[in-house]
């Protein structure tokens, strides 16, 4: 039997595999990193898309408040109901994002993210309402409109106060006193019911 030939590399293919792989992981590290901007980016834009939703409607909703600026005579009751409910869930808000680690800016852009989210909703099914008018050429939009704009407003009203109750932030980012008093009140109860029961049995 012939002995087997050494095989040895060729010189010029390991100075091209180094190189090619260098260049591989180059390509594959920027379309990452490329992406992860562009998500950023969009992620950006869609917050601040929402955010401006929010505001607007807001500002039109307090617009249409005191539109008549008349004072307290122009608000209804139903406007009177709405800004005493605001504010008892603006403080309750405040006072749970005050117990937790939130940022400021999260503080005051959470209740508008989430109105914001509610108005792209009723937008969404306000423009398919359009299109389908100009489809079929019907006036079921300017009818809505014309006939429904109290109830707009008791909706937009709806989602405000539904936005500031579900805005609290999660429990998980409580301080740390706030966590170890939470702990504490259960134990502290047990404890006394333990005692107030010894004491009857002593008394027995």
């Amino acid at each position: 039997m012939d002995d087997p030939k050494p095989t040895t590399d060729d010189p010029k293919n390991i100075t091209s595999d180094s190189q090619v792989f260098p260049l591989k992981q180059f390509f594959i590290e920027a379309d990452w990193s490329l992406g992860r901007v562009l998500a950023v980016v969009f992620n950006a834009c869609l917050f601040l898309f929402i955010i401006a939703i929010a505001i607007l409607s807001l500002g039109a909703e307090f617009y249409s408040i005191i539109e008549y600026q008349e004072g307290l005579a122009d608000i209804s009751t139903v406007e009177a109901v709405f800004i005493v409910l605001t504010i008892i869930l603006t403080k309750r808000y405040l006072n749970y994002s005050n117990k937790t680690s939130l940022r400021w800016w999260s503080k005051l852009t959470t209740p508008l993210v989430w109105y914001g989210r509610f108005m792209l909703v009723v937008w969404f099914a306000v423009s398919i309402v359009a299109f389908s008018d100009l489809y079929q050429e019907t006036d079921y939009l300017q009818w809505a409109i014309l006939r429904g704009e109290n109830y707009s407003q008791l909706l937009a009203f709806t989602f405000i106060l539904i936005s500031l109750y579900i805005s609290v932030p999660s429990k998980k980012l409580r301080l740390k006193t706030d966590n170890q008093n939470a702990e504490s009140n259960p134990i502290k109860q047990s404890e006394s019911i333990n005692s107030s029961q010894q004491q009857t049995t002593s008394d027995a």
